[in-house]
């Protein structure tokens, strides 16, 4: 009896949901919730078995972090529970309460054929936690005692708690992601490879990223935050910024200018601010982006006081040199240039860069280009050249920049003749062209996916396969390949082997079609790698081998069955026993082994014919599966005898499934032919628990042979085992 159930009443219900009530508003972590809600929730029912159950739909899969069970461990996760049809995805799927008794379990493991997950209990109740409509997981509670420990009126109980607790992992899944997010900007703060800053109007550091610190040789930000700006870092100017003292002449915009490091060594830096005002206008704070540009001043500083150093690299360049204007009036030009274009010096400086541009070239989005690199950017585009003396044509490739001579800006025009390059590009593609004839035409079905499980290309050979009419298609319905796999580990098991070896060969797997129909593929892949080493993406082909692996499975399937029977047969059996006996050691559980013989069946095969005697063997066979559970082992031994290796059972427990065996078949008809035949059997058991039993396959069949020859000797149709009681020996069951 359920005494704090019967006992309930209104006051401490109400009581108990106050209490959980409280804890989900007061208990910082789930892993202290959980239990606070037990303890609150027993006080109004017996529950020494309580679970609360996480729904993972993305993975098709349940973990249980918080479980207390009388006879079972945490299972841990639990993956396809959707093929499963266990209890708690019978909850989730329904969204709402429900309730189970052990006959109920019993009838729901029949019609799966497999065992339940978990030890049979009298009754399961379970709640979804479920908020604004969506399931995440499972409230559970079950008894071992007694079917009337949990009746439906308590699912409202149970909803309501469960309720609860959605509230409670909804809230702290919010404060994981906020942290995370806050996380992740904190981190790109950190890690911005410039120097990030905020500075307050008085002339100090705020805030600044390691980049920044690090630009200025400060140990930390404490210690940049301690020293004053226009005193100890930037180097006086006449328009210093950070000592301007009038809201409007704060500007936003990018300034060059020199700073002064802890260590006194002077830098340049490339400054883009914004200043942060208020409404009336009155700065609160300036922020920036910095980088260190010292490298790129000393270059510039150094080609201005080096003219003949320039001079000697400018005319040896394997490219033609332009240095021109910002309006395109050429400046000077270099010995190549002069080769290319087949011009002298005093020529090249008559003409303009749009003389040197072909028709194709559009001299408008040169232009453009021409003030970005004035901006400070650095472009890298095709052109067409012309030859102003002769108009000849020819493709090259501009790299332009800014560069300082004299204190002034220039644009600094390079050219490279890519005419090989272009010819190189036009037989590369007509390889590709023809490699695209082999690919759209294979038979074979041929893919390319990138590294994170996306379709790139495939055949028509692969689209036929699968059942889909386009890439697009294809696409669509796949956005994953991981969703494609019948079994995602071998998914990962293909990207492990692909990632470490470059290559895969004759992988077998399933994949799905469109319409859902699994089909056996093999699959030979490879890696295309960059110059670096990145994977750019995977290309392979595969090929269709569903009826192999349907041959393979039906030659295994009837090479451990009985031909006549289809039960299994008795090699099968002996491989079994085996296993079982292995798992037995590392589980410490007792199995039962019996062997079988029909009583006078000769008598049968002489009086009927052999074929009433196979009909028989097959009924018999077909009425001794069904008597025992799905995970039981039964077999035929030979001739008419048959085994059977009862898992988990006891002396007790097999005698009591044998009896009831013998009473199926004592009353069961068989007819064949107009006749009716009545049959009856003999039964030897052997059971590991039994004291001074060698547990081996040889000796468990010796000792339940030899009791099935004392059934026979005694009279048939009786059951011979070896009592659990001491000094009983062996018993002889008519």
């Amino acid at each position: 009896m359920n005494s704090k159930k019967d006992t309930r009443d209104m006051t401490t219900t109400v009581r108990a949901l106050f209490e959980i009530s409280n804890a989900v508003n007061t208990t910082d972590c789930l892993d202290d919730l959980y239990p606070a809600i037990h303890i609150s929730l027993d006080k109004i029912l017996n529950l020494e078995n309580f679970a609360v159950v996480i729904y993972h739909q993305e993975k098709d899969s349940i973990t249980f972090p918080y479980f207390v069970d009388e006879k079972d461990p945490n299972p841990g996760e639990i993956k396809d529970i959707g093929k499963k049809q266990s209890l708690t995805a019978r909850v989730i799927n329904a969204g709402k309460p429900l309730i189970f008794y052990e006959e109920d379990l019993m009838k729901m493991a029949a019609a799966q054929a497999g065992p339940l997950i978990g030890s049979v209990c009298k009754v399961w109740a379970g709640a979804p936690l479920k908020l604004r409509g969506r399931v995440m997981g499972a409230l559970v509670v079950q008894s071992y005692r007694s079917k009337t420990a949990f009746k439906k009126a308590d699912l409202a109980l149970l909803n309501s708690v469960a309720e609860f607790i959605a509230v409670a992992i909804e809230r702290k899944q919010a404060e994981k992601e906020l942290q995370a997010s806050e996380a992740k900007y904190r981190d790109l703060f950190d890690t911005m490879p410039n120097g990030f800053y905020t500075a307050s109007p008085d002339g100090y550091y705020m805030d600044a990223n390691p980049a920044f610190v690090g630009m200025l040789g400060y140990g930390s930000l404490e210690e940049l935050k301690s020293v004053h700006i226009p005193a100890g870092i930037r180097e006086p100017e006449p328009h210093e910024i950070h000592s301007r003292q009038k809201p409007q002449e704060f500007i936003n915009g990018q300034e060059i200018y020199q700073v002064r490091r802890k260590d006194g060594q002077i830098i340049w830096v490339e400054d883009n601010a914004r200043y942060i005002k208020k409404e009336e206008g009155a700065v609160l704070l300036r922020q920036g982006i910095c980088r260190d540009i010292t490298r790129r001043k000393k270059i510039e500083d150094a080609l201005h006081e080096s003219e003949s150093r320039f001079r000697a690299v400018f005319d040896h360049s394997h490219d033609a040199i332009f240095i021109h204007e910002p309006d395109g009036r050429l400046i000077d030009v270099n010995k190549t240039m002069l080769r290319m274009f087949d011009v002298s010096r005093e020529e090249a400086l008559v003409y303009t860069v749009d003389d040197y541009t072909g028709p194709e070239g559009s001299m408008e989005a040169v232009h453009r280009k021409w003030a970005r690199v004035m901006a400070g950017d650095d472009l890298l585009f095709p052109w067409q050249a012309r030859r102003p003396k002769d108009g000849s044509l020819f493709d090259a490739e501009i790299y332009l920049t800014r560069i300082i001579l004299g204190g002034k800006p220039l644009i600094l025009f390079n050219i490279r003749d890519i005419t090989e390059q272009k010819q190189a590009e036009k037989a590369l593609r007509a390889s590709e062209e023809k490699y695209r004839l082999l690919f759209e035409n294979s038979v074979e079905s041929i893919f390319q996916t990138t590294p994170d499980a996306q379709y790139l290309s495939v055949n028509p050979s692969f689209l036929k396969l699968f059942g889909f009419s386009s890439r697009e298609e294809l696409l669509g319905h796949f956005k994953n390949i991981g969703n494609q796999y019948v079994n995602p580990g071998d998914r990962e098991k293909f990207k492990k082997m692909i990632e470490s070896e470059d290559v895969v060969r004759d992988f077998e797997t399933r994949l799905l079609k469109k319409d859902g129909t699994p089909v056996w593929v093999c699959l030979n892949a490879r890696a295309v790698r960059d110059d670096r080493g990145v994977p750019l993406y995977y290309e392979g082909f595969m090929q269709d081998i569903t009826e192999r692996k349907q041959s393979q499975d039906e030659l295994y399937r009837v090479s451990i069955h009985d031909h006549l029977t289809g039960i299994c047969n008795r090699r099968y059996v002996f491989e079994r026993l085996n296993a079982i006996i292995e798992e037995r050691q590392r589980e410490i559980r007792d199995f039962s082994l019996s062997i079988i013989d029909l009583d006078f069946f000769k008598k049968i095969n002489d009086t009927h014919g052999h074929p009433a005697g196979d009909f028989i063997l097959r009924e018999f066979a077909a009425i001794l599966s069904a008597g025992f559970r799905p995970y039981d082992l039964v077999g035929r031994y030979g001739g008419e005898e048959f085994i059977v290796v009862a898992m988990n059972t006891d002396i007790r427990q097999i005698h009591k499934m044998l009896e009831r065996l013998r009473e199926i078949v004592r009353d069961h008809i068989f007819e064949f032919g107009g006749t009716q035949i009545r049959v009856a059997f003999s039964a030897g058991i052997a059971n590991t628990g039994e004291p001074d039993l060698e547990i081996t396959v040889e000796a468990l069949i010796r000792k339940a042979d030899q009791r099935l020859y004392l059934a026979k000797q005694q009279g048939r149709d009786r059951i011979v085992y070896e009592s659990s009681t001491p000094g009983t020996g062996t018993v002889i069951m008519p």
